[in-house]
């Protein structure tokens, strides 16, 4: 039935897989049923639509992972065609070290059989020298030098000694 449900919906590699399925079921089961579903999983291969993600050997790096829409694709299934349901597929290439690659692939023509191949994955280039930062100019008036003829030496760091107020009391004397 689930099956049956997945072929209306347009979902037809959905649907053989369950097809195929329930046909091993019911063949280990001695179930009439079997050559049923095998005969409608058979009567959907000539609509199925197969994507091959191409992986060429210069291609394959260390630690590469394959993703089709989100989903990591085992190296088992790199070059093989897989039935897939029509829509379309975002398919991305990461390792470490190099440029991660994406691309989409358009896959509703019935019966059709798609080939995408993955390039060979640039590396990332090293990380350019962080910029220098610029010494920070001194407060001019401390440069000046006084009258005397010899520069000022002040901390660099007001530390609020100079903002201190000074309560002074006046009074008068009495005698």
């Amino acid at each position: 039935n689930l099956a049956d449900c997945l072929e209306k919906a347009g979902r037809t590699a959905s649907a053989w897989a369950e097809f195929r399925e329930a046909a091993s079921l019911a063949t280990k089961r001695g179930d009439r049923r079997a050559k049923f579903a095998r005969d409608r999983a058979e009567a959907l291969q000539p609509k199925l639509i197969k994507l091959a993600i191409v992986v060429p050997p210069a291609s394959r790096l260390l630690g590469l992972e394959v993703r089709r829409n989100g989903v990591a694709v085992p190296a088992e299934l790199f070059d093989t065609p897989v039935p897939v349901d029509p829509g379309k597929y975002a398919i991305d290439a990461a390792a470490a070290g190099r440029k991660a690659w994406s691309s989409t692939v358009d896959a509703t023509a019935a019966g059709g059989e798609l080939k995408i191949e993955v390039p060979r994955l640039e590396p990332v280039p090293p990380p350019s020298e962080p910029a220098k930062i610029a010494p920070v100019a001194k407060d001019p008036v401390a440069q000046v030098p006084p009258a005397g003829g010899e520069p000022r030496h002040e901390p660099a760091v007001d530390s609020g000694a100079r903002r201190r107020r000074h309560l002074i009391k006046i009074g008068r004397a009495s005698c």
